[in-house]
């Protein structure tokens, strides 16, 4: 106790000494409140240090400059279907799938991140039940107590490589579909400018394919541009006009645009289909006739984009480039 009645951390050092045949007992006595006060520091970030290591939803694999695994939280054992002393002692390249590209790609990463430069990579984990399993893993140096190591961080991504795969599909169900449907389709920058057409708008306006049209402004095609993108934007009813094929010649038309605004706020496009009215607007008859043809076109394409634009609410659904 101190001379406060607080309680103190000391160090007693006796020492026994003969003095004149007397025996006399020397004390030393060390405040070491500052030692305690330290090593209950320690004690805590060990603690703290292990709760996050223990407790992290990420794969956490420690490893040294070999790839030797020593030491692991729960989730990156759990990732890759081990108990921990079973994965202890394994190297990073006993559950990375053996292909000499995974192999080549994951040593030149734990080599480089033991260098200090940081390396992420995707690779084929496989598990004690050789099971495989897409990870994303991330390699940083770090300090783990006193040793240089490898801090492996990792995720098991195969949700997100089936949404791709999904993804891909319906890009490609998607490219297919606007290939083949006999309704113009095409996709314009916000300027006018056409980034993308199939190839029934090709030869709606006479362009020998769609390369040909892509690239065109749809302002050359419109007497009033501006009041057409109005009108298109303002209704959700094929608006329907005159308009120039490639050749000079007039064709009258139907559009229906499409909001699309992109990831890009300067890139924000619009999509339009226009299913052709070939026949010159010359009688009441054949115009009607040729509007009445046209209807099952658009709900055609309006049903089935509807159905991808759902789909596009759980996938980001791109469109062909």
């Amino acid at each position: 106790m101190s001379s406060q009645n607080e309680k103190i951390h000391v160090e007693f050092n006796v020492n026994i000494v003969d003095k004149a045949g007397e025996k006399i007992d020397i004390v030393f006595i060390r405040d070491i409140s500052t030692i305690k006060q330290a090593e209950k520091g320690i004690r805590e970030s060990e603690e703290n240090y292990k709760g996050l290591f223990n407790n992290s939803s990420e794969g956490i694999l420690i490893m040294d400059s070999s790839g030797v695994i020593l030491d692991t939280n729960k989730s990156g054992h759990i990732l890759f279907g081990y108990g921990k002393d079973e994965l202890l002692g394994k190297t990073i390249y006993e559950i990375t799938y053996s292909t000499q590209t995974s192999i080549d790609e994951v040593t030149r990463s734990v080599r480089l991140a033991y260098q200090g430069h940081s390396q992420k990579i995707e690779f084929l984990g496989i598990k004690k039940n050789n099971d495989l399993v897409p990870i994303d893993m991330v390699f940083n140096r770090g300090d783990y107590f006193g040793l240089s190591v490898i801090f492996a961080m990792c995720h098991d991504i195969t949700d997100r490589k089936n949404a791709e795969a999904v993804l891909r599909e319906s890009e490609e169900k998607y490219r297919t579909l606007t290939e083949q449907i006999p309704v113009g389709l095409y996709r314009i920058l916000s300027n006018g400018q056409i980034v993308y057409c199939n190839p029934a708008f090709a030869a709606i306006f006479g362009f020998s394919s769609s390369q040909a049209a892509t690239g065109s402004n749809i302002k050359s095609f419109l007497s009033n541009f501006n009041k057409w993108l109005v009108d298109c934007a303002t209704t959700k009813l094929p608006i329907e006009v005159e308009m120039l094929r490639a050749d000079g010649s007039t064709i009258w038309v139907q559009n229906i645009l499409q909001p699309n605004v992109t990831e890009n706020p300067d890139a924000t496009t619009l999509m339009a289909c226009s299913p052709t009215l070939p026949i010159a607007k010359s009688s009441l008859t054949n115009l009607q006739r040729t509007k009445q043809n046209s209807k099952p076109c658009f709900w055609l394409f309006l049903t089935i984009y509807s159905e991808l634009t759902t789909k596009a609410s759980l996938l980001t659904l791109r469109l062909p480039k």
